[in-house]
């Protein structure tokens, strides 16, 4: 598609790295006077393949290379794999780029970004700070899925077929009745997680808004699960923690964030067998950091 857009002819046959090179100078030759900035989207794929040890992360190198000569600037979008990376002083990616975090929406936030589309369409909530509290133990924040329950509670409203323009509560209890809603929220959280960032959402209890490591560890053990490496329930955390479902508070305690999750996912599905699935995953190969 870019070689196509950017009318440039890319060999297959060679590597990214030197055709990345050739496509920059010939876009160079074409714009002398511009700056051209690269914007690379969820390069975690990308990233891992170029950190096979026959790549020797040469790509990356790369690109490295052009942005130290100031010949252009990159823009990368991922998640974990690039977060280790640039964390990783034996990675080309460690010391190149300014890292940006994308935090979760604060409540203020989600607040206007519920209310105000709602006014908009000259719908009122009644309750609001009850509901959208509720929207935001949903969501942990997540603007798509803020919007997704907007949405379905305005279907609700639309469904009821009386000539009003007030939602409540009972608006979005009836939305989250949707099996299909219920997976969209549940999907989109869980995002690329590993088995066993997985089988720690499973395991979590409803209602509890903290635990530690060593909780955590014992839940999963009470799952068939033991003995998991402190570094990788290190890691595991961190990818919790770049996944909006924890943030990390004093005396070693992880806050949940979408307090409401454990009961949706016990909601949408059997947690015992889902628990034996991931744990399975898990259990076939423990080291195995990446996507399953």
């Amino acid at each position: 598609a870019h070689s196509a857009r950017w009318q440039i002819d890319i060999d297959p046959l060679k590597t990214r790295a030197f055709e990345c090179e050739r496509v920059l100078r010939e876009l160079q030759q074409r714009t002398p006077r511009r700056k051209i900035a690269f914007l690379l989207d969820e390069v975690d794929n990308l990233l891992r393949f170029d950190q096979h040890p026959e790549n020797k992360e040469t790509l990356f190198r790369t690109f490295r290379s052009l942005s130290n000569e100031q010949r252009c600037q990159f823009v990368f979008s991922g998640e974990k794999w690039l977060m280790r990376a640039a964390s990783d002083p034996y990675s080309a990616l460690f010391n190149f780029a300014k890292g940006v975090r994308l935090e979760p929406l604060p409540p203020s936030v989600v607040k206007g970004l519920v209310a105000d589309p709602f006014e908009t369409l000259n719908i009122w909530i009644e309750g609001a700070e009850e509901v959208i509290g509720y929207i935001y133990n949903i969501s942990a924040g997540h603007p798509n899925i803020v919007q997704m329950l907007c949405e379905a509670m305005i279907r609700e409203l639309d469904r009821e077929g009386r000539n009003t323009n007030l939602v409540n509560l009972g608006h979005l209890d009836n939305a989250l009745k949707n099996h299909q809603l219920k997976q969209q929220i549940v999907e989109t959280i869980w995002g690329q997680m590993t088995p066993l960032a997985r089988l720690i959402t499973l395991v979590w209890p409803d209602g509890e808004r903290f635990q530690t490591l060593d909780d955590l560890e014992k839940l999963l053990r009470d799952q068939g699960v033991s003995g998991v490496p402190p570094e990788l329930m290190r890691r595991t955390a961190l990818d919790l923690e770049l996944y909006c479902f924890v943030r990390p508070q004093s005396q070693g305690k992880l806050e949940l964030i979408p307090m409401e999750f454990p009961t949706i996912l016990s909601m949408l599905m059997d947690k015992t067998r889902q628990i034996k699935i991931d744990r399975d995953k898990y259990l076939a190969n423990p080291e195995d950091m990446a996507v399953v």
